[in-house]
C-alpha cells in the first residue's frame, strides 16, 4: 500500500513540512522497490524510521562516530578498518547504517542500482532516496519482516530488539506504531488519505 502526506504526517505530526514530500516519495519507492508489505510490516517499518530519525530530523548520527573508529573492538565488528572510518561511516540514513561493511553491502546490493555508491561519497546516505533505500536495504538484511508479520506487540519489542540490540527508546518506537497502526489502515486512508 502506498502512503500519502496525510499518513506520514499523523505518524509523525513533527515533520517539516519541506521534507514532507520527499519523504513520502522516496518512502514509497524504497518500500514498493524493497517489497515492505503487507499493512503490518510497513506500520512497524514506518515506527522504527520516525524513532530513529527523530521524525525525519535526523539522517545522520548526532555523535561524531570517533566511537567507531579502529582499533576499537566496536571498529572491527562494523568492518571500519582504516582511520577515520568512525566518523565517515557513522550512522546515516533513515534506519542509522553504520560502519564500513553495511555501507559497502547497501552499496553492492542495492546502491549502485540507484547510483548511490555509498562507500566513496557516504554523505549521500542523507539525501531522502539514499535515506530510505538503505532502511529498506537494512529491514530486509535482517530478515526484519518474518518477524513483524504476525502485527502483535511481541512481534514489535522483537523488532525493536533487532534494530537496536536492546530497547532503547521502546516507549517512543512504541508511540509511533500506534499511530501507524491507525494511519495504514486502508479504513484511515479511505476516510483521511
Amino acid at each position: 500500500m502506498l502512503i500519502s502526506e496525510a499518513v506520514l504526517r499523523f505518524i509523525g505530526p513533527n515533520i517539516s513540512k519541506e521534507v514532507l514530500p520527499s519523504a513520502v516519495s522516496a518512502l514509497n519507492q524504497a518500500m514498493l522497490e524493497g517489497g515492505i508489505s503487507p499493512e503490518v510490516v510497513q506500520q512497524m517499518f514506518l515506527a522504527q524510521i520516525m524513532h530513529e530519525t527523530g521524525e525525519l530530523r535526523w539522517s545522520r548520527e548526532l555523535a561524531s562516530g570517533t566511537a567507531y573508529n579502529p582499533p576499537s573492538k566496536l571498529a572491527k565488528t562494523l568492518g571500519n578498518t582504516q582511520p577515520g572510518d568512525g566518523p565517515r561511516f557513522k550512522g546515516g540514513g533513515w534506519m542509522q547504517l553504520t560502519g564500513r561493511y553495511n555501507y559497502t553491502q547497501f552499496t553492492k546490493e542495492v546502491g549502485l542500482k540507484f547510483g548511490y555508491d555509498l562507500v566513496k561519497n557516504p554523505e549521500r546516505v542523507v539525501e531522502p532516496e539514499a535515506s530510505a533505500l538503505t532502511a529498506v536495504w537494512y529491514w530486509n538484511s535482517r530478515n526484519l519482516t518474518k518477524y513483524a508479520l504476525p502485527g502483535t506487540e511481541e512481534a514489535f519489542r522483537e523488532v525493536t530488539r533487532r534494530i537496536n540490540g536492546g530497547y532503547n527508546g521502546y516507549e517512543d518506537r512504541k508511540k509511533y506504531w500506534l499511530r501507524a497502526k491507525e494511519a495504514v489502515d486502508p479504513k484511515w486512508l479511505l476516510d483521511n488519505g
